[in-house]
Formats: C-alpha cells, structure tokens, sequence
C-alpha cells in the first residue's frame, strides 16, 4: 500500500505536467495532474471545498470552492504556490 501522499500538480504546460509526473512517481508518489485550476474544481470530490482544491476551511470558509469557480468565471485567476 503506497503511504505516501498524493501529489496535485496544476500547470498550464502539458510538458511541465509530464516530466514532473514522471520524477515524482519515480519516488513513489501517487499524482494527479491539471491543467487549470478550473479543472482542478471540476474534478475534485468535496462538496463545498478541501484543502487539495482550494485551501483550509478553516482560512477560506463554507463556500470557497464555488467562490473559487465564480472568480475564474468572471475571467479572474486563481494562483497557489
């Protein structure tokens, strides 16, 4: 059983998501890729937000995950590092 955790990677460039894949399973990481951060909150399973798709609950509220889709509708960006 892999007890590692799981690796969210989001970046626009489909080689930059590629190799960074590829090393960190090299390690034995599990890992996802996106390409957005829409993508990112349309495939992540919470309900209301987690802190894989848009931070700690306790730091953004009940509602950030629609939060989070609302601004990148209005054509805003959403940035983590």
């Amino acid at each position: 059983m892999n007890t590692k955790p799981a690796v969210l990677i989001v970046d626009d460039d489909a080689a930059v998501r590629s190799s960074l894949k590829f090393a960190l399973e090299v390690e034995g990481f599990r890992v996802r890729v996106y390409d957005g951060a829409a993508a990112l909150l349309d495939r992540c399973g919470c309900q209301s937000g987690c802190p894989s798709c848009v931070g700690p609950l306790g730091d953004i509220g009940e509602h950030g995950k629609a939060t989070a889709k609302k601004i990148l509708a209005a054509g805003g960006t959403v940035t983590e590092l």
